[in-house]
């Protein structure tokens, strides 16, 4: 299954995380609540890693950051 991105560019999605050397998560800024995708920048790699931002943006995390208002 392609990216959602494959026809027009990962520059049409929004970062809404990296790690800091090029690879990105990626939403659609034109959808009310998208899924969330893993792209890797030099391999193409790329998988789904949640399917709703908000769910992303609600889970716990191993130090307590990021927890969703």
């Amino acid at each position: 299954m392609p990216p959602p991105w494959a026809s027009v560019g990962t520059e049409a999605f929004l970062a809404f995380a990296n790690v800091g050397y090029g690879n990105e998560h990626l939403i659609s800024p034109r959808e009310e609540d998208p899924s969330g995708w893993f792209h890797d920048h030099e391999t193409g790699e790329h998988g789904r890693v949640c399917d709703r931002f908000t769910t992303f943006r609600n889970s716990p995390r191993p130090n307590g950051a990021g927890q969703g208002a």
